[in-house]
């Protein structure tokens, strides 16, 4: 090759050549600005959902559905018992969620519970209302005789986790200021079926 030739080829070879550290900082530039756009990315939607969440009032999708005392029974199995209820209507709909706190004696497992749950119903606004529900609770067993260590024979009482199945018929006075409801209930005991049980219950509460 011509000694020109190769001069040139050479002169050519080092305009292209671009200095390692000019890409090193042209990649650098380059990740500041992507995390730069994720940060602002993420502080618009932290801002929007914080705006949303203070904006949110749950009075707004709730109304009260009355408070509630109920005895209830199941005379075979030796259970009876007290409930207390706050319901709480969804506004513009038949569902009402139902918060309940109870005790109880239970005949079988020879053991007094305390419970604390909720229910779901389902329950026209009508003034003589029919309704049908299911939940769930936790019960605390205390008080119990020294069934506790007994053979394998005989139900053991220990707290546990229960789930409800319930219908029954809510009458609202004239005034739908104060209301009565007879109901029946079943309850699973998902620690020892052996002690499942279902209850009738008669209620008196007030408010709307």
């Amino acid at each position: 090759m011509h000694p020109s030739a190769v001069a040139a080829e050479k002169a050519q070879d080092k305009n292209m050549y671009v200095p390692v550290e000019w890409i090193r900082i042209g990649d650098s530039d380059g990740m500041r600005m992507k995390n730069a756009s994720w940060i602002a990315a993420v502080m618009i939607l932290a801002s929007f959902l914080a705006g949303a969440a203070w904006a949110f009032d749950p009075e707004d999708y709730e109304e009260p559905a009355g408070m509630s005392v109920s005895f209830m029974m199941n005379p075979k199995d030796g259970i009876y018992g007290l409930s207390f209820e706050d319901g709480t209507w969804l506004v513009g709909t038949p569902l009402m969620g139902q918060l309940m706190v109870s005790t109880y004696r239970h005949g079988v497992a020879e053991s007094y519970y305390g419970g604390l749950g909720m229910i779901f119903r389902l329950m026209p606004r009508s003034r003589v209302a029919p309704y049908a529900g299911a939940g769930a609770s936790y019960n605390w067993a205390f008080g119990n005789s020294s069934n506790r260590i007994s053979n394998d024979e005989k139900p053991v009482a220990n707290s546990y986790w229960g789930g409800h199945a319930e219908a029954g018929l809510r009458i609202w006075t004239t005034r739908r200021d104060q209301f009565f409801e007879v109901s029946g209930r079943q309850t699973w005991n998902f620690d020892d079926n052996r002690l499942d049980f279902w209850t009738i219950g008669i209620s008196y509460g007030q408010g709307w």
